[in-house]
């Protein structure tokens, strides 16, 4: 049986990822070609022979010795659960799509926005229909549903979203204090989160937001042309400067609290680490930098196509040199999606099998009171789960009403997803986003062949990231 490890070269390091332990191993080039030929299903025998041939028959015995030693003990030969778990086995979910246990409130305060970002998968803030601001009165509602449908758990969370946010701060504030009065009221701790384009985020605001969100997500995309060539105001002016100032006031003081620059990457800035660094040179370390997600009736100038995978692949291992660069240095980069390490975005087994929340744990309401799996599924026809109003009516049995197609994504797992049972960074993806997964391929449960290559590309950065950092501490 071929072991369940991916062998790859990443920089100057040989490397071997086991994802059901979520193992690392640095290879010497004899164990190297000695996994290569197991996982590329030769038996012992035949491995013998080609490390024999190529590194002698001391090299060959003592690595295979070696190797049988660390599969006994570091339990790679232990099988993984997928493969006696069937796809419609909801057993490791927590909750179903019948009767969710909600953990997170997404609410779209905001069907608008101030500006008209050239890729934004929400209609440049409209979500496909009419623009509006969401009400306090729906807001409160949207709170006691979130409180009604999270059980007994002791924690609870709220994201307020858009379009733009900022252009509803006075719901935002209104929903913060109904929350804190329930939460007061009862044994919940409800934390908050905003994402906002910072675009209107004066000095009042940021003193606002500084003071009682949990997590702040503000969106930049690096470099001022980079920024400036998608992410225009509503009239059709550059952004950048405005936005760089308020979140670098935002920044200042927020000091070392949870807050995250996010950016976006196309086509058109494929060298994106000159980004990253950008941004690090203006003081900015908590960083997240996404590949866009373009639309598949249609191929913009920006968007990401197969051909520039190998591109990508190489930018970000340039972009993990960086990180490591600037770690040694000490001058510390948190890049959200290089986090994979123990200790720090780990989870444990079940978590990583179970993967998004979204219909399940996780749902959206936007501001005319209906309720979605989450807020990239907002507006998109057949997905809604109903409104505000019937979950009030009926007791928790409106669950049993929603259409099949927005309760199947309710019912996605790892598992689930055929594709995904066989990948080897199936526990660090857990299937990924079901929104993108139906926007590439028209179903829940069939991942972007793109962004799922895009991802594997990153996390063997990452995980090379991960392996440079350890052996440099090792050598101190």
């Amino acid at each position: 049986m071929k072991p369940d490890i991916h062998v790859f070269r990443a920089g100057d390091l040989r490397l071997a990822y086991a994802p059901v332990p979520d193992s690392l191993y640095a290879l010497d080039e004899v164990a190297f070609d000695a996994l290569s030929a197991l996982v590329a299903g030769e038996g012992l025998a035949a491995v013998r022979t080609v490390v024999t041939r190529r590194h002698g028959a001391e090299a060959a015995e003592r690595c295979l010795a070696e190797l049988a030693d660390l599969a006994e003990e570091d339990g790679l030969e232990v099988p993984d659960p997928l493969a006696a778990s069937a796809p419609d086995d909801l057993g490791w979910l927590p909750s179903g799509p019948a009767r969710p246990l909600l953990r997170a409130l997404c609410l779209n305060v905001a069907h608008d926005c101030d500006l008209r970002c050239g890729y934004c998968f929400a209609d440049q803030g409209g979500f496909g229909g009419r623009r509006g601001l969401m009400t306090a009165a729906t807001a409160r509602e949207a709170v006691d549903f979130l409180l009604e449908h999270s059980g007994d758990s002791s924690r609870a969370e709220i994201d307020f979203f858009g379009g733009e946010p900022l252009l509803n701060l006075e719901v935002v504030r209104e929903t913060v204090d109904y929350a804190r009065s329930r939460e007061r009221a009862g044994a919940k701790r409800i934390s908050f989160t905003i994402t906002t384009n910072a675009f209107a985020l004066g000095p009042d605001e940021a003193g606002y937001l500084d003071e009682v969100m949990d997590n702040i997500v503000l969106s930049l995309d690096g470099r001022p042309e980079v920024h400036d060539r998608m992410r225009r105001s509503a009239k059709g002016g550059p952004t950048h400067a405005r936005t760089l100032e308020n979140i670098l006031r935002l920044a200042a003081r927020r000091g070392d609290r949870d807050y995250w620059v996010r950016g976006t990457y196309t086509a058109l800035n494929l060298d994106f680490t000159a980004d990253v660094a950008y941004l690090a040179s203006q003081g900015l370390r908590r960083l997240s930098l996404e590949p866009v997600v373009s639309p598949s009736e249609r191929a913009p100038a920006w968007a990401l196509r197969p051909d520039h995978l190998p591109r990508i692949a190489q930018e970000y291992l340039k972009l993990a040199d960086f990180v490591l660069g600037e770690t040694i240095h000490g001058r510390q980069i948190l890049f959200f999606h290089f986090m994979t390490g123990k200790g720090e975005r780990s989870s444990c087994y079940a978590k990583r099998v179970r993967g998004c929340g979204a219909g399940r744990e996780y749902v959206c309401v936007t501001p005319d009171g209906s309720v979605w799996p989450c807020h990239q599924f907002a507006g998109r026809d057949g997905f809604t789960l109903g409104a505000l109003a019937d979950f009030a009516a009926s007791s928790g049995s409106a669950w049993g009403r929603v259409p099949d197609s927005a309760a199947r994504v309710g019912r996605q797992w790892v598992g689930s997803k055929e594709t995904c049972r066989q990948c080897w960074a199936r526990y660090r993806c857990s299937g990924g986003c079901h929104a993108n997964a139906h926007a590439a391929t028209g179903d829940v449960a069939r991942p972007d062949p793109l962004g799922c290559q895009i991802l594997r590309a990153r996390l063997e950065a990452a995980l090379y990231l991960e392996a440079q950092l350890a052996m440099a501490c090792y050598r101190q």
